[in-house]
């Protein structure tokens, strides 16, 4: 893995999982272009390799592949990604301009995905990491559902959070029955509200290391409490 990272990748990683350790978050705010995918792909590998169920939340499922490519680049294309998204593809590239499909969501997969993850807590058999959007999760139709199975996971305590575009990371709820990215956020690192509107933390409740990756994540004041 380390030959696909620089120097100041490496740094970021080992800062990133000592704070992760010691029960606090972590903010890699490297300029665009700087290469903070391959950190985050990094501590996908590091989370999975903990025996830890990682949870990679970007901006959109187009970002998808972006991140598998980073995946490659580091020496770990042979993990196995679920997508919560309808229909999402990733694809690869097998060089000299082609390319193949990697991974596809079809018909029904993503609520069967869903459905099991919240009932068992854990991702379903053959798979390694967890891929969503926040537009999955914007209060918005069905985000309830996916809501739910993320905070089954995080409430099993072997979630990690890595949080690509985080300053993208607020949002208020388009449909009122349904939490907002904040409220919904909030709850993933309080306990509060994890498992139900108006609950307690879980016991013995301990915050899912948090990874937050963004060049402008204090562009706006809803995002601080995060």
């Amino acid at each position: 893995m380390a030959k696909g990272l620089a120097g100041y990748q490496i740094d970021a990683l080992a800062l990133a999982i000592q704070a992760n350790k010691l029960g606090k978050g972590f903010i890699i705010g490297d300029d665009t272009g700087v290469g903070k995918g391959r950190t985050a792909a990094a501590m996908i590998v590091w989370a999975k390799k903990q025996g830890k169920i990682p949870i990679f939340i970007t901006l959109s499922d187009s970002l998808y592949t972006a991140m598998y490519a980073d995946l490659i680049a580091i020496g770990h294309g042979d993990l196995k990604i679920a997508m919560t998204n309808t229909d999402s593809k990733i694809i690869k590239d097998v060089g000299e301009g082609k390319t193949e499909l990697a991974f596809e969501n079809k018909k029904g997969d993503n609520e069967k995905l869903i459905k099991y993850i919240t009932q068992n807590k854990k991702l379903p058999s053959g798979k390694d990491v967890l891929f969503t959007a926040y537009s999955q999760l914007n209060g918005g139709v069905g985000s309830p559902a996916r809501q739910a199975a993320i905070a089954a996971l995080v409430a099993s305590g072997d979630a990690v959070l890595i949080m690509d575009e985080a300053n993208n990371a607020a949002g208020i709820p388009s449909d009122k029955e349904s939490m907002g990215q904040n409220a919904f956020f909030m709850s993933l690192l309080t306990g509060k509200n994890l498992l139900g509107k108006d609950t307690e933390a879980p016991e013995d409740w301990k915050p899912p290391p948090t990874v937050y990756l963004s060049a402008t994540f204090a562009k706006r004041p809803d995002n601080m409490p995060l």
